[in-house]
């Protein structure tokens, strides 16, 4: 994870997380939160600041995807075990495969 995980989930909103004794042993993002409150332009602009992260990250992904499909043809485009099968490199692909996952 690139964020502070105090930084993720509620925690990021609340308007108690400075004086908050349960982020201290957090372990993952917190979802759910009996104490949690907002003022609300904390979540106007965390919801800002996720849409374009959303967005960035999906264009990321599609254009990982379309290197993926120049590098790779046919099964090996998404193959769990593309980076060590001898047959993903195949320069017509591969088209049936037992250990296709």
């Amino acid at each position: 994870m690139t964020e502070n995980l105090k930084d993720q989930g509620l925690c990021r909103t609340c308007i108690h997380a400075s004086v908050c004794m349960y982020r201290e042993k957090m372990e993952k993002p917190v979802i759910q939160c009996e104490e949690f409150s907002s003022d609300g332009e904390k979540c106007v602009e965390s919801a800002s600041e996720n849409l374009a992260s959303a967005a960035a990250n999906t264009s990321n992904k599609i254009e990982q995807n379309d290197q993926q499909a120049k590098k790779y043809k046919g099964l090996c485009i998404d193959c769990k075990h593309r980076l060590n099968c001898l047959l993903s490199h195949s320069p017509s692909g591969v088209w049936h495969c037992e250990e296709y996952e």
